[in-house]
C-alpha cells in the first residue's frame, strides 16, 4: 500500500468518526482536534485505522492523531510488508 492509499484511507476514517467535518477540510496538516476529534472519536479513529491496517497501536501512540499527516506517516512507517 502506498502512501496516496494511506492517506486516502486515514481520510475515509476520520470523515466517518467526525461527520460534522467537511471533507475538505482534511488535509495533511489540519489538525484533528480542531476537526472536533474527542477521546472518544480518538479511540474509535484508532481502532479503525487498527482494522484497516492489520497492525496494533500501543496506547503511548495516540499521539500520532494531532494531524492527518502524523497518523499518515505513523501507518506508513509500521504497516506490515
Amino acid at each position: 500500500m502506498d502512501t496516496t492509499q494511506i492517506e486516502k484511507t486515514v481520510k475515509e476514517i476520520i470523515v466517518k468518526r467526525l461527520p460534522k467535518t467537511n471533507p475538505a477540510a482534511i488535509q495533511g496538516d489540519a489538525e484533528l482536534d480542531k476537526l472536533g476529534m474527542d477521546s472518544l472519536a480518538a479511540s474509535w479513529i484508532l481502532a479503525d485505522m487498527e482494522e484497516a491496517f492489520g497492525f496494533n497501536m500501543p496506547g503511548p501512540e495516540n499521539c500520532i492523531l494531532k494531524t492527518v499527516a502524523n497518523a499518515v506517516d505513523y501507518v506508513d512507517k509500521n504497516l506490515p510488508r
